[in-house]
């Protein structure tokens, strides 16, 4: 029960950092846009703006992503350049792979998207949701037998936990016997 309370809490914290405003910003000369749910969601050249992390996310990772392809494209254009110059064939394919491995040049670079991220990531603006209280459950049922949940609702009431001695050694074992001996005397007087 722990565990799908705990699962449950991080459920909510993600749903509630998805909506934190993030600020961007846009260093090209020209907008870059992203869609989002057949929304677009456009940064103009040179400015920034803010969108909830979840778009935000999404922006950053294409805008880097489109940042590494053009950097290939324009060393791939140049290398086939130079090949043609010398009267060599333009770069095959998987030479090409081997090109953007050798110069750094794939999408899962990470020291290279660290560099991009830092220049158009400007942090978090405003942070969703971190002021609201906890949902109280109301109807929160108590999930044990019910005659454990009575029985404890008899002790709170009648005080037997208060009446009962709480070690052995606070019985009386000799006034005990006298009480079984004369109960039993009476029984057989009856």
């Amino acid at each position: 029960m722990a565990e799908k309370t705990n699962i449950e809490q991080m459920r909510r914290e993600l749903k509630r950092r998805s909506m934190d405003i993030i600020k961007l910003y846009n260093p090209l000369n020209e907008p870059f846009e992203t869609i989002y749910d057949s929304f677009r969601h456009v940064i103009p050249a040179k400015s920034e703006d803010s969108f909830p992390r979840y778009i935000a996310q999404k922006w950053i990772k294409e805008f880097i992503d489109d940042q590494i392809n053009k950097e290939e494209q324009k060393r791939i254009d140049k290398e086939n350049e130079s090949r043609k110059s010398k009267g060599w064939d333009p770069i095959s394919p998987q030479e090409r792979e081997q090109f953007d491995i050798r110069y750094k040049l794939t999408t899962d670079n990470e020291e290279l998207r660290k560099q991009w991220l830092k220049i158009i990531y400007k942090g978090v603006t405003k942070e969703y949701g971190a002021t609201t209280p906890e949902r109280i459950e109301k109807d929160k049922k108590d999930k044990r037998p019910q005659d454990v949940v009575l029985m404890e609702q008899l002790d709170t009431e009648m005080g037997f936990a208060d009446m009962m001695p709480e070690t052995e050694q606070d019985y009386d074992i000799p006034e005990i016997e006298s009480k079984k001996d004369s109960l039993a005397k009476e029984i057989e007087d009856e």
